[in-house]
């Protein structure tokens, strides 16, 4: 038995040798230079910086178990990157790359470091970023400290759904009538002083706020940069936290900015996306001064590689037809991929690998998903978990460990629009994928989740 020293003063309780959970937190700045392409707009060259950019990381100990929730200022977190990183922390730390979780916030005012991107990319800044996000789980793992935590969620404003069918077919517009969640889901780790070490934080809403071609295309967070600062500002007396961002399950939601009329959203101008995070992070705060405590231990991990169906691909003619139409000179590139690829006798992709990764903390269980995953498919993931209240909190993420493009609902295949009949050839794929595969992601995750949280079948 020993006594645990608490800052400057000696606790008065006599505290096992080991703590059941320690933690321990870390940001690093990984803003680029300025005249950076933006990733979303890919020809765009940056002017300035709006908000830096930032890696975050809580890295959670139960003495048998390690592992590091980390949230980063980037636009998607592909495979390829995510095993680089993985490997690397590996070797730096000790935590499995299994054991590690890696989230992309979705600002599409950050850098451009895809692989998949048709147009140059800052390999000198990407080799950076995988070095700082290292550093940055370095840095919090060589920080744990005994550590108690508690779970809390409130609702907001902040978000809607951005799919409106109108004259048959999927549109771009504010849906008031669909599905929305506009929760901020927390979890809050303090240190055995009562002072607050760190606060992870999520909500299922796309990072495009804020308007990078009507301002200045500036390098920013979107509305995830004021709303972690406000996290922070409103507990800087009270433990100076770290704010740690995870993005959930938003691929078919957008922030809740929208025209005079309600009819079209609104393109927020640098004033505009900080008010918007500031509020969405008051309700963050909301969430983190009424959590309750939750037990944090034991910790567990797996994850497993879910092969995503594509539907039958276009023949060799339909491609060609499509390559020499000039209407669709956008996607030309796609096109003509394809046809060198059967052209020379090879077979096209039939499936694409997405992970899916699961954290048990505790009472809370962390389903992590790649791509950008419709609110609907992480709703009925937390609703089976939840049913038989046999997880105390059930947080669904997308856009994290792989990037696979969007993870629609079945629902959303007729109805059309960019998300299920559009975006699969800005990565490359032959076809969508079929209608079923958000059922599927659904029903495989349940299975992965219940039997890493130990949970009857």
């Amino acid at each position: 038995m020993r006594q645990v020293e608490l800052g400057s003063t000696r606790a008065d309780e006599v505290l096992p040798e080991r703590a059941p959970l320690w933690a321990g937190a870390a940001k690093t700045q990984i803003t680029p230079p300025i005249g950076s392409l933006l990733q979303s707009g890919m020809t765009i060259e940056s002017t300035g910086v709006l908000d830096d950019l930032y890696s975050t990381a809580v890295v959670l100990d139960d003495g048998e178990t390690k592992v590091a929730l980390v949230g980063s200022d980037i636009i998607y977190m592909e495979a390829p990157i995510a095993a680089e990183i993985r490997a690397r922390i590996a070797e730096q730390t000790g935590i499995p790359g299994d054991n590690v979780l890696l989230n992309a916030s979705h600002t599409h005012s950050g850098p451009n470091i895809c692989v998949i991107s048709p147009y140059e990319i800052d390999m000198e800044y990407r080799e950076w970023l995988i070095r700082q996000v290292v550093d940055t789980v370095a840095k919090a793992e060589a920080a744990l400290e005994p550590a108690s935590l508690a779970v809390g969620e409130a609702e907001g404003l902040f978000a809607i759904n951005r799919r409106k069918v109108v004259d048959g077919t999927s549109s771009m517009l504010p849906n008031y009538e669909a599905t929305v969640d506009n929760r901020a889901r927390v979890l809050r780790f303090d240190r055995l002083d009562g002072s607050v070490l760190a606060i992870v934080f999520s909500v299922a809403c796309h990072g495009t706020g804020f308007d990078y071609r009507g301002n200045d295309p500036l390098i920013g967070g979107d509305y995830i940069s004021p709303a972690k600062d406000e996290i922070e500002r409103s507990f800087a007396t009270e433990g100076a936290p770290i704010a740690v961002f995870l993005t959930g399950c938003g691929g078919n939601i957008r922030p809740r900015v929208l025209t005079p009329d309600g009819a079209r959203f609104h393109p927020c101008t640098p004033a505009e996306i900080a008010a918007l995070g500031r509020g969405a992070g008051a309700v963050a705060v909301r969430a983190a001064r009424e959590s309750h405590m939750a037990v944090g231990y034991p910790l567990a991990v797996a994850r497993e590689q879910l092969p995503l169906p594509f539907q039958d691909p276009p023949t060799l003619e339909e491609l060609r037809a499509y390559s020499a139409d000039p209407r669709r000179s956008r996607y030309h590139a796609w096109a003509d991929n394809l046809i060198t690829m059967l052209e020379r006798g090879e077979e096209l992709p039939r499936t694409v690998d997405m992970e899916v990764q699961v954290l048990r903390i505790g009472g809370v269980c962390i389903v992590a998903m790649g791509g950008e995953v419709f609110v609907e498919i992480g709703l009925a993931i937390e609703q089976a978990l939840q049913e038989n209240h046999e997880v105390q909190i059930a947080l669904t993420l997308g856009y994290s460990n792989s990037e696979v493009g969007y993870v629609c609902t079945a629902s959303a295949y007729p109805e059309g629009g960019s998300e299920p009949a559009d975006f699969y050839r800005w990565f490359w794929y032959p076809a969508p994928f079929k209608p079923e595969t958000g059922d599927f992601v659904v029903e495989r995750a349940v299975v992965l989740a219940r039997r890493v949280c130990g949970l009857n079948d």
